[in-house]
């Protein structure tokens, strides 16, 4: 929180997928001793789920869904701070999305902004 620039920040941990899921049942898989014409392996399906995990990623990227959590979840942290905090209805908030590994490093402060020892 600044006093002066009138600004209360968050850091938040960056938004990520929780989970892929690949209906089991739309995957067929073929007799690989005997496909003469192109030879499949239970190999070539596990790369398939592999890359299918970095497909659905890129997916979301390119279609905003990552843009509109960052969008939502800017706009709960301002609702939630003027409805909570009646001092900072003037104050922009602001939401930091950063690395998980770099939140770690910073050290933990209370909404007046004083160090929290844990």
């Amino acid at each position: 929180m600044n006093d002066i620039t009138k600004t209360v920040t968050f850091d938040i941990p960056e938004i990520y997928r929780l989970s892929h899921t690949i209906d089991d049942k739309s995957l067929k898989y073929f007799d690989e001793e005997t496909n003469i014409f192109n030879p499949i392996s239970i190999k070539d399906g596990d790369k398939f789920r592999a890359d299918h995990k970095k497909d659905a990623e890129q997916q979301d990227i390119e279609d905003g869904v990552l843009d509109y959590v960052h969008t939502k979840t800017q706009e709960k942290m301002e609702m939630i701070v003027r409805a909570k905090f009646d001092t900072y209805k003037d104050y922009k908030v602001k939401c930091n999305f950063t690395k998980q590994d770099t939140i770690k490093d910073k050290p933990k402060t209370n909404f007046a902004g004083k160090t929290i020892k844990e």
